[in-house]
């Protein structure tokens, strides 16, 4: 999981200790290309994705539009990457500045870069080893949770063009994971171990109330979700992970399903995305420890799956033998639901309406009528009947089969994916991978990638 990073900061203190201190030059390739976030270049107004390489300490530049690495202008000359005096692990952009959160042998570092002259503008010391910052662009407040060998820590700071302490708290438990909630008025932690999620006062630090999960989270992200903001958390059973929906206001779950693989990192579409299944949802992304990106359907709980769900057979029995009868439309199934079954919309003529039936749905509470659309119970399957210009006789019936979705839709054959994030300008999706020293370039859309950046 991804917490196995904080186990490599004794082993990469060692074997990069010498590597720190160069500021010449920097190799073209990423070395451990681990956090990521987005930004603007001053001045060319270049969208760019900024890569923390720990390895060598430095940052890389990545144009957005062409998805090509970009080389810098420092004091010592034109590099391929801007060099540090420490191994950034975490970075946050705001208003042309970058904050870098990282180490040395002996420290916890914050830095602030300004990237019209990529000169360090201030450094502050962490109270421990940073693994985890978030930024709130309104107010310019830097979170950053770090631990040393005796505690964990919620430091905040302010931020310009240089870096002011503001508070911090200790926490009681070791933290797995932070996000903060869309409106920006609350920050989430999670722990390591433990079976609830804290929520914080950004502005004091203060923990003002608590949520339990079924497990312990490992990875989570925070949503506006039509009127709630929800949290999608990945907690670790003891023998798999699962995804949890959870309620932000209520501390209520919603779903939850069992994921493949070891999630190191997610992140969510910020727009929902049309799927094969012809709904439109927020779309998850994961990066697994097992070498591959896995798909979610954020709205309904579900992963993607390779062959969408799909029906067949539709077919009218009736006994009336004009034209202008009824029809079955718009028939359409969800990934996410849709079970393979056989389904049948029988005419009440008393009534006028149907009575709908499936093999394994059973019957659905709700009638289905003319000139409507039908939703079965769970979301299963969906139509709308056209009523025609004749009328069915009594216990004429549509007839068609539903074939749910099948196989997971996932990316192998990668090294080892970290860090996720979605642009939501460009509505591309970016995946370090420090294994390969790559960055792949992901579409939400097709759930493909679009390129490789090495």
């Amino acid at each position: 999981m991804k917490k196995f990073i904080k186990t490599l900061f004794p082993l990469l203190l060692i074997l990069t200790a010498s590597a720190c201190s160069t500021t010449s030059s920097t190799p073209s390739a990423f070395t451990y290309p681990y956090a990521m976030t987005l930004g603007y270049l001053p001045l060319s107004n270049i969208r760019t994705l900024f890569v923390a390489n720990m390895f060598t300490g430095t940052i890389s530049e990545i144009n957005t539009s062409t998805n090509s690495v970009m080389p810098v202008t420092t004091a010592t000359g034109t590099v391929n990457a801007i060099p540090f005096n420490m191994y950034p692990h975490s970075i946050e952009y705001n208003n042309g500045y970058l904050y870098v959160a990282g180490f040395t042998q002996s420290s916890g570092l914050l830095e602030s870069l300004n990237l019209l002259t990529n000169e360090t503008t201030s450094t502050i010391n962490l109270k421990g080893y940073p693994f985890k910052a978030r930024l709130i662009t309104q107010t310019s407040m830097l979170y950053v949770l770090d631990m040393n060998q005796n505690n964990s820590y919620l430091e905040s700071f302010t931020v310009n063009s240089v870096i002011t302490p503001s508070t911090f708290t200790t926490l009681t438990f070791t933290p797995s994971t932070i996000a903060l909630s869309p409106d920006n008025n609350s920050i989430f932690i999670s722990y390591e171990g433990q079976s609830f999620i804290s929520v914080f006062d950004p502005a004091t630090l203060k923990e003002v109330r608590r949520f339990t999960t079924d497990y312990p989270v490992t990875v989570m992200h925070a949503l506006n979700h039509y009127a709630n903001t929800m949290l999608y958390a990945v907690v670790f059973t003891g023998t798999g992970y699962d995804v949890e929906s959870i309620n932000t206001a209520t501390g209520n779950t919603g779903y939850e399903f069992t994921i493949p693989g070891i999630p190191y990192d997610m992140a969510i579409s910020p727009q929902r995305v049309l799927l094969d299944d012809n709904h439109f949802s927020y779309l998850g992304i994961i990066a697994n420890a097992n070498g591959y990106i896995d798909f979610l359907n954020i709205d309904y709980g579900c992963e993607i799956p390779a062959i969408p769900s799909t029906y067949t057979g539709l077919l009218l029995t009736s006994t009336v033998p004009s034209p202008g009868l009824p029809s079955l439309q718009a028939v359409t199934t969800n990934d996410c639901t849709t079970q393979s079954e056989a389904w049948s919309v029988r005419y009440n003529a008393a009534d006028k309406d149907y009575t709908v039936q499936g093999t394994v749905s059973g019957l659905q509470a709700t009638p289905a009528t003319n000139g409507s659309f039908f939703d079965a119970a769970n979301d299963r399957v969906s139509f709308y009947i056209n009523p025609g210009t004749v009328a069915l006789n009594n216990n004429d019936m549509f007839s068609f089969n539903t074939v749910a979705a099948q196989q997971t839709k996932t990316l192998l054959g990668l090294g080892l994916p970290q860090q996720v994030i979605i642009d939501p300008i460009t509505n591309q999706a970016y995946v370090s991978d420090i294994l390969t020293n790559s960055i792949y370039v992901v579409s939400p859309s097709t759930q493909s990638i679009i390129t490789t950046i090495k």
